[in-house]
């Protein structure tokens, strides 16, 4: 029983080395992905230098993917509070709303800061 095991065991373990060993095919079936190359990417003009400028700042790959979430430009050229005010107010590159910014942003030094003072987010464009 225990041979069976094994055997099977190396046999289950050669299938899935050779699966993934595959090259991608290029059959008329199966089209390489090189042909699919024009589908699903645009350029946007200075994207690169806005990124460098976050990695510049002490930004990393994380705060890039944020800021690309919020805006497809990375920009801050939205509406005034994105549309919206008080609490519910966005403001700056990742669009942090109010309500976080006046309890969790020490560094802006927004912490203490009333709902009502929401336009003092605009220091973040």
């Amino acid at each position: 029983m225990l041979s069976t095991l094994k055997t099977s065991s190396f046999f289950v373990l050669v299938a899935c080395a050779a699966a993934m060993a595959s090259p991608i095919s290029s059959t008329d079936q199966e089209p390489n992905l090189e042909s699919r190359a024009d589908r699903g990417s645009y350029t946007v003009s200075g994207l690169g230098a806005r990124k460098q400028t976050i990695l510049g700042a002490g930004g990393n790959t994380l705060d890039i993917a944020i800021a690309m979430l919020e805006t497809e430009r990375m920009e801050t050229n939205y509406a005034y509070g994105d549309n919206k005010s008080y609490d519910a107010a966005n403001f700056g590159l990742f669009k942090q709303n109010w309500g976080m910014l006046r309890v969790c942003g020490q560094r802006g030094g927004f912490i203490g800061q009333s709902e009502s003072q929401w336009n003092n987010g605009a220091r973040l464009k």
